[in-house]
């Protein structure tokens, strides 16, 4: 179950704000839940298939 708080638009504008700071070949699951502070697996948890977030 996705965190609560956690929207598809934070996480959305969080991976737009890791792909401006550090490139978009840097932007990862890894990379992006270490930024949003939460576990690689919870990330995840928000998450349809790779590349689609889910519309809570």
């Amino acid at each position: 179950m996705p965190r609560t708080g956690l929207s598809k638009e934070e996480i959305v504008e969080k991976a737009a704000e890791l792909a401006n700071e550090k490139g978009l070949s840097y932007l990862s699951v890894t990379t992006l839940s270490e930024y949003l502070g939460i576990r690689k697996p919870s990330l995840y948890n928000h998450m349809k298939t790779r590349g689609v977030i889910k519309n809570d």
